[in-house]
């Protein structure tokens, strides 16, 4: 398993795996601007994708993931500004 920062716990700028897994997809790059409810990476776990959202609008800091990446529950995904 890949060795990826993680998430702070109650830092809202932080977009976490919420569990092991593969990342699937990589909806997102630094600097663009992301609407309430778009996409972000995608991960599968056991057979299920799972595409997480974007909880409030905002601009992406930093990705830290790619597709075929392997991730623990709690891995840093992407941060926000």
């Amino acid at each position: 398993m890949a060795k990826h920062p993680k998430t702070e716990e109650g830092n809202t700028r932080h977009v976490g795996a919420p569990t092991p897994g593969t990342i699937v997809t990589v909806a997102v790059e630094p600097g663009r601007r992301v609407e309430k409810g778009a996409t972000l990476p995608s991960l599968e776990a056991m057979k299920m994708e799972s595409v997480l959202l974007a909880e409030r609008d905002s601009v992406v800091k930093t990705v830290y993931v790619k597709p075929g990446d392997t991730v623990s529950a709690k891995g840093l995904l992407a941060e926000f500004d």
